[in-house]
């Protein structure tokens, strides 16, 4: 979604890249922007150099970004567990991002789900089974597994009464 690729009338074996009108109302915003990019460990190698020059040379396609523009990526770590490009042991990559781990921990989602109000049935079962809120065995078995997000997802099904 960084632009829609165009020749350039002054030269034809170039591509231009046309952001899509929200990055570009992002990008003239005075009070600044963030822009997010996620999964980016799973990114083929033309969206990779895509966002390298947002990050490095602070444009997307044509587009210079302001200096109160602070641009966010996350990823998967290369541990095994996903099937992920490994950029993160890159120097280049490295050199560029500030790397923070974030780990799962059920009492903070706990936290979470009650000040979201989210299912009193859900809350309960993740005091009474803190592992359950991430399925390990399963995921590294590359089942499906539990996890926040499918704990948020049950919550509204089970709000909205879908079964």
């Amino acid at each position: 979604d960084l632009g829609i690729p165009f020749r350039s009338p002054d030269n034809t074996k170039y591509y231009n890249m046309l952001p899509p009108k929200q990055v570009y109302e992002a990008t003239q915003n005075t009070e600044g922007a963030i822009p997010f990019f996620d999964e980016i460990t799973r990114a083929d190698k033309a969206t990779l150099n895509a966002i390298f020059s947002a990050i490095s040379e602070r444009r997307i396609g044509d587009m210079q970004l302001s200096d109160n523009i602070d641009i966010v990526a996350a990823c998967n770590p290369d541990d095994g567990e996903y099937a992920v490009s490994d950029i993160v042991s890159d120097p280049a990559w490295r050199r560029r991002l500030v790397h923070m781990w974030v780990e799962t921990d059920a009492s903070s989602w706990l936290a979470y789900a009650k000040l979201k109000k989210l299912n009193k049935s859900v809350i309960e079962y993740i005091e009474t089974k803190p592992n359950m809120l991430v399925g390990v065995e399963a995921r590294n078995a590359g089942k499906i597994y539990p996890n926040p997000a499918a704990w948020e997802q049950a919550s509204r099904f089970i709000e909205d009464g879908v079964s």
